[in-house]
């Protein structure tokens, strides 16, 4: 009566066809299942390794310790995590305040190049903590810096400089 009432209503045989619906999947759930299996065992094999690629900023780090660590309970090998664009200024004897030194020097190309470096260099120190305070604590996991290139990524010329700078930072 139920399905008499709501054909009535829809106009159509709902029921009917959601039924249909669903036994065409019946035959494929074996399929699924077997699909997934492998999958799985892709997944797992020795020969296979995840990258994370992450940003050096604390909301990607996380996501990206999320990741690796999921990765790590699944059973599922990491390889490890690459840090896109990130920005490494060493530090260099004398320069600990740039800032203050650019003061005395007054205006100029000295005083801006100055400010210039202890920004990037205040940059890179945040990124620095940031990567030892959310990656630091993943054990036997390397961890690859590419810096941030001038330009985009965007064709095969600049994936090849990617796949060099990687090639350097691996070792």
């Amino acid at each position: 009566m139920a399905l008499r009432a709501v054909t009535r209503i829809t106009g159509s045989d709902l029921f009917a066809d959601v039924a249909d619906f669903f036994q065409q999947f019946e035959g494929m759930y074996e399929t699924f299942k077997l699909r997934s299996k492998r999958v799985r065992e892709l997944m797992t094999a020795r020969r296979t390794a995840f990258l994370v690629v992450t940003a050096p900023t604390e909301p990607s780090l996380k996501e990206a310790r999320y990741f690796a660590e999921r990765l790590t309970d699944e059973k599922i090998p990491l390889g490890g995590i690459i840090v896109n664009r990130a920005h490494a200024v060493p530090g260099v004897a004398g320069l600990e305040d740039p800032a203050a030194i650019a003061a005395r020097v007054g205006d100029g190309v000295l005083a801006e190049a100055l400010r210039t470096y202890g920004a990037w260099r205040a940059v890179s120190l945040r990124e620095e903590r940031l990567l030892d305070g959310t990656l630091g604590a993943i054990e036997d996991t390397p961890v690859w810096r590419v810096p941030d290139l001038a330009d985009d990524v965007h064709d095969l010329r600049s994936l090849h400089e990617i796949g060099e700078l990687l090639a350097r930072a691996t070792g």
